[in-house]
């Protein structure tokens, strides 16, 4: 049977790893049972790989999608941050056309990987038992460099090869998870929504309507609608693979939240990340295999790197160490591609053997000692060509996220005085001894690999002592140039706002981070002033906050920052500019509610101490009139769509500004905004179950008040398939579980029409819960989970005691006869066909049970 990998369960309970099974002794099979060269001539006759990637999106015209919505033509993706019911939504992100392109860096990748790389692996046994769906879900673990996004790359096109040869209906979508671009687990699922309907164009009759709603409400789908949606076009192929690398790199939010919706879906799952024990028992029916490149693939890139140094090449040809070199440095690697590679750069520039000889021997096992040979290289350059490798460096390592090469350049002469900008990209890679990389396909400049942005940093420093002072004043001396501060711009709309900083070079990463830059600084006091005085200068700052705009005062930047060391310095600089109490613009927020929304509890206090008339007459002397500006009970002010600083910090999820908010006395925990949207309805539809716990223990928290649309916190929460939010709303004593909203609907037909499996389980186990109530249409949690199609959910209902399977609503139909019309539709039979069986099994055994 030749090599393969084999699922094992190791002892003591870790995960499964995988080892080769050898069932040959042919020549040339090392003692791990891999085929090694035995020349690295004969790498150049070995299998080429699949190449081609999966395909892009191809429609033709002039086609967008905005919010979703495809017209034909190049399709782009409108983000609309979606956060609450309230007309006037406003968050700290704005709202930004997202680009998530993991087809490009899907490219990148295919590109940075040589020819017959890891078809050992898409040739085991195993990986072709889960290809043909042996197994739901395979993860793939090792330790950083060892390739595992490479392998992600050739299990994509593998599968991209496998659907153009199969007579089955196949859809391959993937994503790649990239430190320098945190995204949201909504962020990941719209780009796999658009790589659905790049494999067949008639799923956008699907999103229209969901992206068509939202965009006239200028709010973005939930995640739950999200998952629907994705769901919906699962259905439409006869299988679906899913391939989702370095999950270890995204934030952790995103990771459980990923978590999450691979349980809800029913594709196939191919991942990739470090070990991550936390998040691997959320997947129990999982295959766990190591990933550790073998060493034909490392001689494979060794030989390919070398190959494109013609000069190095020639010398290890003259003098016959070639295969030699190769091999020493593909056992010096340890499986691992990225010290391999590096490895390639500390050699490839001595000019003599014994040079050579000298540096290998030298050269550290560990990648973070590698890190730091790199940097020591860098510094024994002449200084104007280390002075710049370390600027680059400073960027890529302390900046936040990945730059574009003309935001690089622009960057570099804000912090690097006598260069003038211009460099060229290979010239950029050479500098930087293999630490830098600058993607074709993007143009973006990153980091070789993300283990660089966690062990450069105190390398860094040692060379560049105060990095985020530096990256401080060149981000606000970009926002001063560019006229932002005071708005000399004049915007007056938001994308006004999102166009001007996408029109001037490193401008957007200036507004989005000098503040981060600001922050990291502020421990010199130094520094700390010139934030101050920064901030003074910000007399009518732009702030996106979703579909609107504010313009911020000194008081309210210092508030939407946290800087609440320089905040009473910041009142007493600006009280004679007769500082005022609201934003302006299109929203009406003051300085609590910034501090609130964005989790700056100390800011909080500060605030909140300034409501006593002492600390308000010392602060606002001059023009500014005490009580005017800071009024005692600022507290409980609202927005223009009724949201208190309470509404705004649960609503976020700020569970230390909730605690210090609840604090106050004179905070009023269940005011409503004007969808009558309390604080505890926002944290329970946010699913954020610590702060849910803070309002159930305070003394006046009513916890059945409901909005205008008749919902409940518990309704909120089981809508949201929030488990742990509905756990803890049951478990108090007030909690009525039975309440319906406007059209009747309670918490379990909520979490029944969802597909939440878990919020159903912990309703039916609820002593007071009525499984069999009805809707407004008449409708049971048992009908509305048939119509949807959710099996499990199904499952649960029938196994609770008293359940009213022969129910009808007010059309006559039971749940069997609302399943069994859905299946009329030939693309819904497969999902429908197990509840249809659940329920006729059900009526027949219920029969049987009578007639006996």
């Amino acid at each position: 049977m030749g090599s393969g990998i084999s699922f094992q369960k190791d002892p003591e309970g870790d995960p499964p790893t995988a080892t080769l099974e050898d069932s040959s002794q042919k020549s040339g099979l090392s003692k791990e049972g891999v085929q090694v060269p035995r020349s690295v001539n004969e790498v150049d006759n070995s299998t080429s790989s699949h190449r081609g990637g999966p395909p892009g999106v191809q429609f033709t015209g002039q086609a967008v999608m905005t919010g979703g919505i495809v017209a034909g033509g190049n399709l782009t993706v409108t983000n609309n941050h979606y956060h609450g019911p309230a007309s006037n939504s406003a968050t700290n992100q704005g709202n930004t056309q997202k680009t998530v392109n993991f087809h490009a860096i899907h490219l990148e990748n295919v590109e940075k990987r040589t020819d017959g790389t890891l078809d050992w692996f898409t040739e085991s046994e195993d990986y072709q038992a889960w290809k043909f769906g042996g197994c739901r879900i395979v993860w793939g673990t090792g330790i950083p460099g060892a390739g595992k996004t490479v392998l992600a790359s050739r299990i994509i096109d593998d599968l991209c090869q496998f659907k153009a040869t199969s007579t089955k209906k196949i859809c391959v979508v993937f994503a790649y998870c990239r430190y320098s671009e945190q995204l949201t687990v909504k962020d990941i699922l719209e780009a796999l929504i658009k790589q659905f309907i790049a494999a067949d164009p008639s799923l956008t009759t699907l999103a229209e309507s969901l992206y068509e709603k939202h965009r006239k409400q200028k709010t973005r789908p939930t995640q739950r609608e999200l998952l629907d949606l994705v769901r919906q076009m699962e259905s439409r192929f006869d299988i679906v693979f899913y391939v989702i690398d370095g999950l270890d790199e995204a934030r952790v939010e995103t990771q459980f939240d990923l978590i999450l919706a691979i349980n809800a879906l029913r594709g196939q799952f191919a991942l990739t990340s470090r070990p991550l024990q936390t998040l691997q028992s959320g997947l129990p029916t999982t295959k766990f295999y190591s990933v550790k490149a073998h060493k034909s693939d490392i001689v494979r890139l060794v030989v390919q790197k070398i190959k494109r140094n013609p000069g190095f090449y020639s010398l290890l040809q003259r003098h016959s160490y070639l295969d030699e070199l190769v091999q020493s440095i593909a056992d010096k690697s340890n499986g691992m591609f990225l010290h391999a590679a590096l490895q390639i750069e500390f050699v490839q520039h001595c000019r003599t053997i014994v040079k050579l000889k000298d540096v290998l021997q030298r050269f550290p096992a560990k990648i973070e000692d590698l890190y730091v040979e790199t940097m020591k290289r860098i510094n024994e350059q002449e200084q104007p060509t280390a002075d710049l490798a370390n600027h680059v460096l400073l960027w890529l390592v302390f900046g936040q996220g990945a730059l574009t090469f003309p935001d690089l350049q622009h960057a570099l002469r804000l912090t690097l005085p006598d260069h003038d900008g211009e460099v060229h990209k290979h010239d950029l890679l050479s500098v930087c001894c293999g630490l830098v990389t600058v993607e074709e396909n993007t143009n973006l400049v990153r980091l070789v690999h993300y283990t660089a942005h966690e062990s450069l940093p105190p390398v860094l420093k040692r060379y560049l002592q105060e990095p985020h002072g530096l990256l401080f004043k060149a981000t606000t001396r970009r926002l001063i140039e560019c006229g932002v501060v005071a708005n000399q711009k004049g915007f007056s709309r938001w994308y006004y706002v999102q166009e001007g900083l996408a029109r001037e070079p490193l401008l957007k990463y200036s507004y989005d981070h000098w503040a981060y830059h600001a922050r990291e600084s502020m421990a010199n006091p130094i520094y700390a002033d010139a934030v101050r005085q920064f901030v003074c200068q910000c007399t009518s700052f732009p702030s996106v906050f979703d579909s609107e705009l504010a313009i911020l005062s000194p008081l309210h930047v210092a508030a939407r920052y946290g800087f609440h060391e320089i905040l009473h310095a910041v009142l007493m600089e600006t009280a004679e500019g007769n500082v005022t109490l609201r934003t302006g613009g299109d929203v009406d927020l003051t300085a609590l509610m910034l501090a609130s929304r964005h989790g700056h509890a100390e800011t909080v206090d500060a605030l909140l101490g300034y409501s006593r008339p002492s600390r308000l007459k010392t602060v606002f002397g001059g023009r500014g009139r005490p009580r005017i500006h800071v009024p005692k009970d600022h507290v409980n002010l609202r927005d223009d769509d009724g949201r208190t600083a309470l509404i705004h910090a649960a609503s976020n999820g700020r569970e230390g500004t909730v605690e210090r908010l609840l604090a106050h006395k004179d905070t009023k925990v269940n005011i409503g905004d004007s969808d009558g949207w309390t604080a505890l309805i926002y944290a329970a539809w946010k699913g954020s179950k610590h702060t849910v716990e803070r309002l159930l223990a305070h003394k006046d928290t009513k916890v059945n008040i409901a909005d205008d649309a008749g919902r409940t916190a518990l309704i909120h929460a089981a809508w949201q398939s929030r488990e742990g939010t509905v756990e803890r709303l049951l478990a108090h004593k007030d909690t009525k579980v039975n309440i319906g909203d406007r059209d009747g609907w309670t918490a379990l037909i909520y979490a029944a029409e969802g597909g939440g499996e878990g919020t159903v389980a912990r309703l039916l186990a609820h002593q007071r819960t009525d499984v069999n109530i009805t809707d407004g249409k008449g409708d049971t949690a048992l009908i509305v989970a048939s119509r949807r199609g959710f099996p499990e959910v199904v499952r649960l209902l029938l196994q609770y005691n008293g359940i009213d399977v022969s129910r009808k609503n007010k059309k006559g139909h039971t749940a069997l006869m609302v399943a069994q019309e859905e299946m009329r539709d030939s693309w819904k039979r497969d999902r429908y066909a197990e509840v249809v069986k659940l329920l006729t099994e059900f009526e027949q055994r219920s029969a049987s049970s009578s007639n006996t």
